[in-house]
């Protein structure tokens, strides 16, 4: 929240801050470095012109007036390239550098006004590791039970929506479950813990779903990946003539889970589609991996993984890319087939 303070554009004072209890993202740098201070640590504002707003030409062009910043953080000089630390939310973490701020460019102020490039996050920085259980019956119904741990990115955005015990099954029906399987009913009761060390977090979720596999034929065919492709999405054009910039959100970011498909008694799993790895080099990587469960004759456990690193696409990347994503969607979009154990067709 910003408060206009008397100077206008300028920042307001930390005890203005504390006795208003409100302030934008300057205000809550300003604090941060004033309490770091009197701890006797050393520290300095800096002004980012985060990825949302992407225009760092602005930034570095020689004859600009008036820079385009709209952001505010704090640095700790130390070793290497120091420390940058986003404290604007209350729903932030003083750890992983937000996707938004890095790889953005940036003034410091400790000494001779100088433009850096923050440093870039990792896709271990940012993302879910999910555990998924999904019991079907002969109907094509399933209950699901799932865990997700979060990092960075995503666990902020967790805290952001499921703090608030009565907005957390609808916000995993919309943004999570519901994009992978169809007629999907998330419990009320969601256990989440938004409190974990560096800034993770995990959300424990029950649902019901009454298609969740689909019949062809006799067999019941249960989908491994959401309805929507990637390339639909991220790359719909068979050409470009400017660059692609991936949403913070989406790069760099890793997203690993791991499926237990139990099938209904009276039913067999089919013979297993192939896994595989699609390595992308600096633009991500993707792998998928099928086997039986050995301790379960009636399970599989399937193991995905999408990582997506580079987020600025060239022109003349952008084929080698796109065909990269395409390979990823026909690697990612298999299905595991069940048939009744007696054969009868």
């Amino acid at each position: 929240m910003n408060y206009v303070s008397g100077e206008w554009w300028l920042p307001n004072r930390p005890q203005q801050l504390l006795a208003r209890r409100e302030g934008d993202c300057d205000d809550k740098a300003l604090l941060l470095i004033t309490l770091l201070k009197a701890a006797g640590i050393e520290a300095q504002e800096v002004m980012v012109q985060t990825r949302l707003t992407g225009q760092p030409s602005i930034i570095r062009a020689r004859g600009a007036a008036i820079p385009l910043f709209d952001h505010g953080i704090a640095f700790l000089p130390g070793p290497g390239s120091g420390t940058y630390l986003d404290a604007t939310s209350p729903q932030s973490r003083l750890g992983p550098l937000p996707s938004m701020d890095a790889r953005a460019v940036a003034l410091r102020m400790d000494g001779p006004a100088e433009i850096v490039e923050l440093p870039s996050s990792s896709p271990d920085d940012h993302g879910v590791d999910a555990t998924w259980k999904i019991a079907l019956g002969a109907d094509g119904s399933a209950d699901l039970e799932g865990e997700e741990r979060a990092t960075g990115d995503d666990a902020f955005w967790m805290r952001s929506y499921l703090t608030e015990p009565g907005a957390r099954a609808q916000w995993m029906e919309e943004h999570l479950v519901g994009a992978w399987f169809p007629t999907v009913e998330v419990d009320k009761k969601v256990d989440f813990q938004g409190d974990l060390p560096r800034g993770a977090a995990t959300a424990r979720w029950r649902a019901r779903s009454s298609g969740l596999a689909r019949h062809e034929g006799d067999e019941l065919v249960v989908p491994l990946s959401p309805s929507q492709t990637l390339a639909s999405q991220l790359a719909p054009l068979v050409k470009r003539t400017l660059p692609v910039t991936l949403p913070a959100q989406l790069a760099p970011r890793k997203e690993s889970r791991t499926i237990r498909v139990v099938a209904p008694k009276g039913w067999k799993l089919e013979p297993l589609p192939q896994g595989g790895t699609e390595d992308g080099g600096a633009f991500g990587l993707a792998h998928l991996e099928l086997a039986r469960d050995p301790r379960d004759p009636q399970a599989v456990i399937v193991k995905r993984t999408v990582v997506f690193d580079k987020s600025a696409i060239a022109v003349d990347e952008y084929p080698k890319w796109r065909a990269w994503v395409q390979r990823v969607d026909a690697l990612m979009h298999k299905s595991v087939r069940l048939a009744p154990a007696g054969g009868a067709r």
